[in-house]
């Protein structure tokens, strides 16, 4: 390995990248080159005048910018000037540039010119009336009119009036004093009028603050008409570039260099070599140089895949290869139908897992904007170890690898305490229906049982949840990673253990409804609805009259014959009962009536 140690430095790089996601027996890094690669490069150099005004405060004494640049050119030259600076920074120089400002050639002068905002009128249009001079008048807000109150009734929309009238009092027409409201005819009954404003003019006044003329003060320049700017004039640089990479060793070290070049300049242990410049042609002053890029190329192994890596700079800055990380671990394609739950359980104690699944975690957003931001922080790390593909797959294996196996690892304790508080809900069932066709006032037990049931449930739920956080512990465990990442999370555990403790009283109580309905078992049924009488119908025992009233004096409607069915037969008092029977409607004597067994 060479004295630059870009290989060196390389590995190191790499071996802190796969530090706890790669065995360090499971991959190797062979250094092919070492070595610093030669790009020729050909800069041609342009210059312009960049010219710039702006407002000034105070005014400069170094003379008008024309006088400046003949002492600046009896000086040097700008190409001698640039000659010198590519000279002096050949990393800074020797970079793509684009209107770059050429060091000691800036000059500035400042002189008194016409105002720009007043054009030398010394006054602008004024912003509170808009250059009319009137502005709308407050008080009546421009409509010229106000709202007075009536004179004549004092607002009250009429007046009180009397008059003498004459009335007949039951003996004789006597004269009397009659008082009434009349609207009052000047208001029409509003109570106001609408007059002409007496503060304006049609709606306007003068405008207070240019007083009438339309125009204040300009407040750029105060009022002369004039004011000092600032001229600057500046040479800037550009070039066009030419990067050959004739002489490199490598051609994905090259394209590494031309597509990251001015980070290449500036890494260490970069040499500009046979420099030239000064050559001036029409299109502009030209340099060419050889430069010198601490460099190494290797073959990285991982498992059993392989791949190319280079490095750029003495201390490796610049790094870049084939993801063959990715393709070592046998990351999936990053699609939603790809075995996320294998993936997980591959990389079950690796820190790549372990990081991607915390970033997830504390993301914030839908489930899609917390998978981007994971994947971009496993890419920032990993970078072209993993690619792309490979940090998208670290995000899909953390959102959805990991909770299915959580998922899993928490359901089957959930489906058995389910499975445990069914079958307490049926023997509960069975108790309380068989308590209620024992006991003749069961609901002091009925209590007893609902309770019990639900303390049953609470019971099994804390003991589910206490399994659950166990399994996924266990599977925290295996996968490396805390259990704060993998464990269900508090609110969703609260629901749970409430949900089973609530659970089971009610689906006793939907039980015995359901037993009640269908009738099963009979004597169930009995004990609520109680005993089931025969139809019975109220008949007379022998003939009576029907009567009008509850009184033996009231009407006779119709007389009754014996056996007479009543359509309805109500009480209405100790004595009588109110019926309808096929002969009418009214009252019968109780004593006459008897209740009847329909056989």
């Amino acid at each position: 390995m060479a004295g630059n140690g870009t290989g060196a430095g390389l590995k190191t790089k790499i071996a802190a990248r796969l530090e706890g996601t790669v065995d360090p027996r499971h991959w190797d890094l062979d250094i092919v080159t070492d070595g610093p690669i030669i790009l020729p490069v050909k800069s041609t150099y342009s210059h312009t005048w960049a010219r710039r005004r702006e407002r000034a405060d105070s005014a400069l004494g170094a003379g008008t910018i024309d006088s400046q640049i003949d002492k600046a050119l009896k000086k040097k030259s700008p190409a001698e000037t640039l000659e010198a600076e590519v000279k002096r920074e050949p990393g800074k120089w020797l970079g793509r540039l684009n209107a770059r400002a050429l060091p000691g050639w800036h000059f500035a002068e400042t002189c008194t010119e016409t105002c720009d905002t007043c054009s030398g009128a010394g006054k602008v249009r004024c912003g509170n009336c808009s250059g009319s001079g009137s502005v709308n008048c407050g008080a009546c807000g421009g409509a010229a009119r106000v709202r007075e109150q009536c004179a004549g009734c004092w607002g009250r929309g009429n007046h009180q009036r009397s008059r003498q009238a004459t009335r007949w009092n039951g003996q004789y027409n006597e004269n009397y004093t009659e008082y009434y409201t009349e609207t009052c005819w000047q208001c029409t009954g509003g109570g106001y009028n609408y007059v002409n404003c007496r503060d304006c003019n049609n709606g306007k006044v003068r405008c207070g603050r240019c007083g009438g003329s339309g125009k204040v003060t300009c407040g750029d320049c105060g009022g002369p008409g004039k004011r000092l700017y600032r001229y600057d004039r500046e040479i800037v640089v550009s070039n066009a570039l030419v990067i050959t990479g004739a002489r490199a060793n490598h051609d994905g070290l090259r394209l590494a260099a031309l597509g990251r070049w001015e980070a290449v300049l500036g890494s260490t242990g970069v040499r500009v070599e046979d420099l030239t410049c000064g050559d001036v042609t029409g299109e502009g002053m030209i340099a060419t140089a050889n430069i010198s890029i601490p460099t190494a190329t290797g073959r990285l192994r991982i498992h059993s895949e392989s791949g190319d890596v280079w490095a750029l700079g003495a201390g490796a800055e610049i790094h870049d290869g084939e993801p063959v990380l990715a393709k070592g671990l046998k990351l999936p394609e990053p699609k939603p139908e790809s075995p996320w739950t294998s993936v997980a359980q591959h990389l079950a104690g690796t820190r790549l897992l372990r990081e991607a699944l915390a970033r997830f975690n504390t993301a914030t957003g839908k489930s899609e904007a917390r998978r981007d931001l994971t994947a971009g922080t496993v890419l920032a790390d990993q970078g072209w170890l993993l690619g792309n593909d490979g940090a998208m797959a670290m995000a899909m294996a953390a959102a959805f690898g990991v909770g299915k196996l959580r998922g899993q690892a928490q359901k089957k304790v959930w489906w058995g305490a389910w499975a445990l508080a069914l079958a307490a809900t049926a023997v509960l069932t069975w108790i309380a229906i068989r308590t209620i066709i024992a006991e003749p006032h069961p609901g002091p037990e009925l209590v007893t049982l609902l309770l019990c049931g639900g303390g049953l449930g609470l019971a099994l739920g804390v003991g589910a949840a206490l399994l659950a956080r166990r399994n996924t512990k266990a599977l925290a465990e295996e996968l490396g990673v805390e259990a704060g990442n993998v464990n269900m999370k508090p609110g969703k555990l609260v629901l749970s253990v409430g949900g089973m403790a609530v659970a089971i009283p009610v689906a006793v109580v939907a039980a015995l409804f359901a037993a009640y309905f269908v009738g099963w078992p009979a004597d169930y049924r009995q004990a609520i609805a109680g005993p089931v009488e025969p139809e019975a119908r109220i008949v007379t025992t022998t003939t009576v009259r029907l009567r009008r009233g509850a009184s033996e004096r009231a009407d006779i409607v119709a007389t009754l014959p014996a056996g007479t069915v009543m359509l309805e037969a109500a009480p209405f008092d100790d004595t009588w009962a109110r019926v309808n029977t096929e002969y009418g409607s009214g009252f019968v004597a109780i004593r006459y009536l008897e209740k009847q067994t329909v056989p």
